[in-house]
């Protein structure tokens, strides 16, 4: 039956209780620039840093970071081979260092391996939610005077040694999903730093440029949604993981790390690694559970082995923030049953 399909992603569904509050803000007179400035306060001190900047995008959040940082056509900026803002600026000479086998993250031995005299900067994202080993790579990132942006898209609110990510490095960059419950397409983002400098150059140019700027209905939507929403949609995912840890218990297949007690995940999505991940996938869809390979399309080197290995082994389990304990136990039951039903063949 179709009504007993497990998405991916529900996005309408985790929208639904917060529509009040988003309906009001969309009709609210207080559509200029004022509602941006207060939704960058309130995200500056929800994230614990000086400064804040509205975009229009990740994407128009990254070209502020390389504008102000004085990153130069020819310049290298390292990052990991899954990260897909490395297409909004495909002038920059991104370079690719492979991932830690186990958390799918920059990896800051490979990235060293990498440096050269172009080097000028290194971007980490933080995999699915959990952190990257941002101690390790910012030691790197200052033993050879290099810049960080922090690729935070998939890793709102997680912490790495008690600390906000995005907070670490140079700027950390953030993307927003449009309220598509209430028909708001329009993408958005933030720019993130404690480097007054910086913000004062990156705010030079997004007051320059149209483009890169936030729509204030949408500044007035993540208003609505900051943090309250926010902060429910993680504890419910985190919520959602320790069942998926529960029930996957035996089953011969790698799960997320668990994390240490000063890193905490918000697990944006569950992956699973397999060297069966493309058949895995499809006895899912038989039983009508959406699950996806993670990094479909993506053109990985032979010389990172880890990632070549990640793209072929990993898939996503279903995890949204209304996902419900039976759901989450039907799904895992129907991961053992593929690897049972595979045990008397």
């Amino acid at each position: 039956m179709a009504d007993d399909r497990i998405p991916l992603t529900n996005i309408p569904l985790q929208y639904q209780p917060f529509l009040p509050a988003l309906q009001a803000a969309v009709q609210s007179p207080a559509t200029d620039n004022s509602v941006i400035t207060r939704f960058e306060n309130t995200f500056a001190d929800l994230m614990g840093v000086d400064n804040a900047l509205a975009c229009a995008g990740p994407e128009a959040a990254l070209q502020l970071a390389v504008e102000a940082a004085g990153i130069q056509p020819g310049d290298e900026i390292i990052t990991s081979p899954f990260n897909r803002l490395t297409h909004a600026l495909p002038h920059i000479s991104w370079v690719f260092a492979d991932v830690c086998a186990d958390t799918l993250n920059l990896d800051a031995h490979d990235v060293e391996r990498h440096l050269t005299k172009k080097t000028k900067a290194m971007m980490p994202m933080h995999t699915f939610g959990y952190p990257a080993d941002m101690e390790a790579l910012m030691h790197l990132a200052n033993e050879h005077g290099l810049q960080v942006f922090e690729n935070c898209v998939q890793a709102p609110l997680a912490q790495a040694d008690g600390v906000r990510v995005g907070s670490i490095g140079d700027m950390g960059i953030f993307g927003f999903t449009p309220a598509v419950a209430l028909g708001q397409n329009t993408p958005a983002g933030c720019l993130i730093t404690n480097d007054g400098a910086l913000a004062q150059k990156a705010r030079q140019i997004l007051a320059q440029k149209v483009s890169l700027q936030m729509p204030a209905t949408q500044a007035a939507l993540l208003q609505a949604l900051v943090p309250q929403a926010v902060e429910n949609w993680i504890e419910n995912r985190q919520k959602a993981a320790a069942w998926y840890e529960e029930e996957l218990a035996g089953v011969p297949v790698q799960r997320p790390p668990v994390p240490p007690a000063e890193v905490n995940p918000t697990y944006t999505a569950y992956a699973l690694r397999t060297e069966r991940a493309e058949e895995l996938v499809a006895f899912l869809a038989k039983h009508h559970i959406e699950a996806a390979l993670a990094f479909a399309g993506f053109s990985i080197p032979d010389s990172l082995p880890c990632a070549r290995h990640a793209q072929k082994e990993t898939l996503l389990l279903p995890m949204f923030p209304d996902i419900t304990p039976e759901q989450v136990e039907r799904v895992c039951g129907a991961v053992r049953d593929f690897y049972e039903e595979d045990a008397t063949l």
